[in-house]
């Protein structure tokens, strides 16, 4: 209870700081300690201020900051809010990213430019909005929970590597046989550029997807291979505007298909237009949620509790104490 009320504590001064300082306000937690940080490069600053060993926590009010460029230390980032890039009271990120470092969390973020991920371990990004999630490594243990994700070529080096409850537009790149990812509750486009029709990567365990399925090859059919596994997906074919193509499917070599359904007929391409921004709207066939929104416990607020209001006195009472009042909202 101590902590939480913390934290609480932090989000007031940061809801209160940026009125002071005219900027956006990053807040270092070592401990017990706190340490403030205004304007655009405060995050920067808050970073080079965190320990090396790792633990600390840096909570950023709404607004642009400067980004990190390497992440080597194990920190926690906390935006305001990072999943719709017009609400102004989101937490933008400007410049690319490398996390290079392991246990690092980021959450709550609208990033701008890439994130990359290098050879790490344990690396939990939340409620993030990531253009370009690229990797330079071999990364294991990543999970990707409540994000957007417009292409993700982190998929192709990911050892243990866990979507859930998000938006994917497209896999760039896929994997190998030997690293399947898990990808659950998602909402996601798995697409072929080429001439080759089949689209067999990302292997991966598919549950309870709405997936769309999309090529560019006029004569194309789509057929999955082991040691893919899926079970209770959607599959939402459409017509290309370009080919007037109806994309098929089918399962192969050994692939496990159950309880998995499709659209029986050609559907509107509009209907489905990725990067998806009304994933909002979408269930699977058991009528769980799917998308950033999908799967057990989404709530799209941060953990470290966010302000929605707050109201100070501006003149002491007459024991000399200023009054003040703040609402708060946080994950359940």
């Amino acid at each position: 209870m101590k902590r939480y009320l913390l934290l609480i504590l932090i989000l007031t001064l940061i809801q209160i700081m940026p009125l002071l300082a005219d900027g956006t306000t990053a807040t270092l937690q070592q401990g017990d300690k706190m340490t403030f940080f205004t304007g655009m490069s405060a995050l920067q600053q808050a970073y080079e201020a965190a320990s090396a060993d790792g633990g600390d926590v840096i909570t950023l009010s709404s607004g642009e900051f400067t980004a990190v460029t390497t992440i080597d230390k194990s920190v926690r980032i906390v935006g305001a809010y990072g999943l719709d890039p017009n609400d102004s009271y989101g937490t933008f990120i400007a410049g690319v990213v490398t996390v290079s470092a392991d246990n690092v969390k980021l959450e709550g973020m609208y990033f701008k430019k890439d994130v990359t991920l290098a050879e790490i371990t344990n690396c939990t990004i939340k409620r993030c909005w990531i253009n370009n999630l690229k990797q330079s490594g071999t990364h294991t243990n990543t999970l990707i929970d409540q994000c957007v994700v417009i292409y993700d070529y982190a998929i192709k080096t990911g050892v243990n590597y866990g979507i859930k409850n998000s938006t994917i537009g497209g896999f760039v790149g896929g994997n190998t046989t030997d690293i399947v990812a898990n990808i659950t509750n998602c909402y996601i486009c798995l697409y072929n550029y080429g001439s080759t029709p089949n689209i067999s990567q990302p292997y991966a365990i598919y549950k309870n997807n709405v997936i769309r399925l999309h090529t560019t090859d006029i004569s194309a059919s789509v057929s999955f291979s082991a040691p893919s596994e899926f079970y209770n997906n959607y599959f939402y074919r459409t017509d290309e505007s370009s080919y007037s193509r109806y994309v098929s499917y089918s399962f192969v070599g050994g692939c496990i298909n159950i309880g998995n359904m499709s659209n029986s007929s050609s559907a509107d391409r509009s209907t489905f237009f990725y990067p998806d921004t009304t994933s909002f709207q979408k269930t699977g066939i058991d009528d769980t949620p799917v998308g950033i929104t999908g799967g057990e416990g989404f709530n799209k607020y941060p953990g470290i509790p966010r302000v929605l209001t707050s109201t100070i006195d501006a003149q002491t009472d007459d024991k000399g104490k200023l009054n003040a009042s703040i609402t708060v909202q946080a994950e359940k």
